[in-house]
């Protein structure tokens, strides 16, 4: 849904003693007898399909995203079998139960705790990945817009638009670097290292929703970012060297112009 929600503020109106004690930890909300899993990086698994009651919490939730909001959505399912399926990506077993990953979902009679918790923190990490995917498209359509502006107002006709292009591209860099934090999200949390069976459960569903492939596809557009902004800082500083060497002539034509208008 965004970046982070206010946290201090959804604690206060989420029924129970709510505590959000660590990043990849959740605070757990029973709505109407859907579970719901709130992330405090703006993000709600909930285990049940999209419905008015889902649609509805997330409505109400918005008022408590700092900063831009947008919506992604993630489906998984659940499949409550012991039936092997006929093709998977990954089998474990966490606490005597056997678990198989598959695109459509994890099949598995019973879902351990700790299970279910490393499951609905990749889904949550897809969909804030999502979310990263929108925006840093936002940044380089941005700085996409600032080069046409360099390349659309080039020489004098320029040196008025310096101060708004720079601006542009300072948001962009803003923009890019909050970008930058929220990758953060996508790191190993702790409780995927407690054990080896744990670790394998996160990385097959994490290659489910290809995570790793879809957040270096990111830092590489950021890059892309990176340099173009180093590009348009050329441009712009060569624009102001432009500016100074103009006033510099400036003022040496005004001088010649008092010399001789005194010797008159």
């Amino acid at each position: 849904m965004g970046r982070e929600f206010d946290i201090k503020r959804l604690a206060k109106d989420l029924p129970g003693n709510v505590v959000f004690t660590k990043w990849e930890e959740p605070v757990e909300v029973n709505i109407h007898g859907i579970r719901a899993f709130v992330y405090a990086f703006g993000t709600i698994v909930f285990l049940a399909g999209r419905n008015r009651t889902v649609e509805s919490f997330v409505k109400r939730m918005k008022k408590y995203v700092e900063g831009r909001v947008s919506e992604h959505w993630e489906e998984y399912a659940w499949i409550q079998s012991k039936k092997r399926p006929d093709e998977y990506v990954g089998k474990i077993e966490i606490d005597d139960t056997r678990i198989y990953v598959a695109d459509e979902g994890i099949y598995a009679k019973d879902l351990p705790k700790k299970a279910l918790k490393i499951v609905t923190f990749t889904l949550a990490q897809s969909a804030a990945l999502a979310r990263m995917e929108e925006y840093v498209d936002v940044i380089s359509e941005h700085m996409d817009t600032v080069l046409e502006r360099l390349r659309e107002s080039r020489g004098l006709r320029g040196l008025l638009s310096i101060r708004q292009t720079n601006k542009m591209l300072i948001d962009a860099l803003r923009a890019r670097n909050a970008l930058m934090n929220d990758l953060l999200i996508l790191e190993i949390p702790d409780l995927v290292l407690e054990s080896e069976e744990h670790e394998k459960l996160f990385r097959f569903v994490r290659s489910v929703f290809d995570v790793d492939e879809r957040a270096l596809a990111v830092e590489k557009k950021l890059d892309t970012v990176v340099d173009t902004a180093n590009v348009v800082s050329d441009i712009l500083l060569q624009d102001i060297f432009l500016v100074l060497e103009l006033l510099v002539v400036l003022f040496f034509f005004i001088e010649v112009v008092a010399l001789f208008a005194g010797l008159w």
